[in-house]
């Protein structure tokens, strides 16, 4: 990751051509991540009795999912891509979605469909 910051640095000015939908998908992923997450879980609280936490638990991690293994294998996968974009995107505006939107949103979808969180 220290590799891919430095490099993200000196391609910065690259950013500017299409920084605009590495945001817009940075703010709507981990959030549509969450909802499939959490339907998944749903799914599971019912045929299993899956619990509400665990159905929470489930999202979130859904939502924060590409924050962590999305930049490595975007390295791995497509080399020429630019690090500024994946990695600044991801962690510059996924990470805060995933944590000041997605927990709050889905423990209030728990509480309001399963009667916890």
């Amino acid at each position: 990751m220290l590799v891919m910051g430095m490099e993200a640095w000196s391609r910065l000015g690259e950013l500017r051509k299409v920084g605009q939908w590495y945001a817009l998908y940075a703010v709507i992923a981990p959030i549509l991540h969450g909802f499939i997450g959490f339907g998944l879980g749903y799914v599971a609280h019912i045929i299993t009795g899956f619990s509400p936490g665990g159905v929470v638990l489930l999202s979130v991690i859904a939502a924060s999912s590409s924050d962590i293994s999305g930049p490595p294998t975007l390295r791995a996968g497509i080399p020429k891509a630019n690090p500024s974009a994946y990695i600044g995107s991801s962690t510059a505006v996924g990470t805060p979605i995933a944590l000041a939107v997605c927990i709050p949103l889905f423990i209030q979808l728990a509480q309001a469909t399963m009667g916890g969180g």
